[in-house]
């Protein structure tokens, strides 16, 4: 579970700053926070984050380099993408 407090990203997911230029933040759990929260852990590669090695999709593994259609990579990622977000 992630905590609620995320980055207010705009409509080209780039942070916002505040009338004090600090970065605008969100503690709301609002449907663009949990979009925002759920694509972030798609894009995440496995061993990817510095202080936690093992989250992450094995993208490598899974898709790059794979000859990929309707057979068993697309079913794979699909699998990780539904338990990522």
């Amino acid at each position: 579970m992630h905590a609620t407090r995320t980055l207010q990203l705009d409509d080209h997911w780039d942070i916002q700053l505040n009338e004090a230029g600090k970065i605008k933040t969100t503690a709301k759990a609002t449907a663009l926070a949990t979009a925002q929260a759920a694509a972030n852990e798609c894009r995440r590669f496995l061993a990817d984050s510095y202080f936690d090695h093992d989250v992450g999709l094995p993208h490598f593994q899974v898709e790059l380099g794979q000859t990929f259609g309707a057979g068993a990579p697309a079913q794979k990622l699909r699998s990780h993408l539904r338990r990522a977000a």
